[in-house]
């Protein structure tokens, strides 16, 4: 099962992970997994950082990519462990920044960079891909004017549901993320 929309701000993709932590509770048994993809600055860490948030994450705590510490733990309604696997070369690497006691039973783990570590994944998650779009009117503005571009360029997401656990999780979703595009784009939520 597959969810797809175009984030046109760093505020609707903020807005998407919201709508998918909202739809993770109740957890199933085993917690959930949310496996992020996609190149540097794509909205990963923006995406987690709803995600947490709608699940009741304070909303003064910033979420931060934990490129350098490999790994943070969030208190929401439920616990949320954040793995950046950036900079992991290897399952050994993984092992030894205490993959395994992450994630679980009331709790969610969101991986960046899931690519790196998709082996050592459960197969039953939900896959995030965010992809700059890349097209030249919008990169040039409306009429060619470079002065009305975007200040950022919109984003592909797609969202996959692996397994039947996630499959749940992402048709509760489904009304919310289109509600989150729909709010972005002017028309009525």
């Amino acid at each position: 099962m597959r969810w797809t929309g175009t984030s046109v701000s760093a505020a609707a993709t903020e807005r998407l992970g919201r709508a998918l932590g909202a739809a993770l509770e109740p957890l199933p048994r085993g917690g959930a997994v949310v496996a992020l993809v996609g190149d540097l600055g794509a909205g990963k860490t923006v995406f987690t950082g709803g995600l947490a948030h709608g699940l009741g994450l304070d909303e003064s705590v910033p979420v931060t990519s934990p490129t350098f510490t490999v790994a943070r733990a969030y208190r929401a309604r439920v616990r949320v462990d954040h793995l950046d696997a950036y900079h992991v070369h290897g399952l050994s690497e993984l092992e030894a920044a205490g993959f395994e006691d992450l994630g679980g039973d009331g709790r969610v783990l969101c991986v960046e960079w899931a690519d790196r570590v998709s082996d050592a994944l459960p197969a039953d998650r939900l896959e995030v891909t965010i992809t700059p779009v890349a097209d030249l009117e919008r990169a040039a503005g409306p009429g060619g004017d470079p002065a009305s571009a975007p200040p950022e360029p919109p984003r592909l997401v797609e969202i996959d549901a692996r397994g039947r656990r996630s499959e749940t999780i992402l048709a509760r979703a489904r009304a919310s993320l289109d509600a989150a595009i729909r709010s972005e784009a002017g028309a009525p939520p």
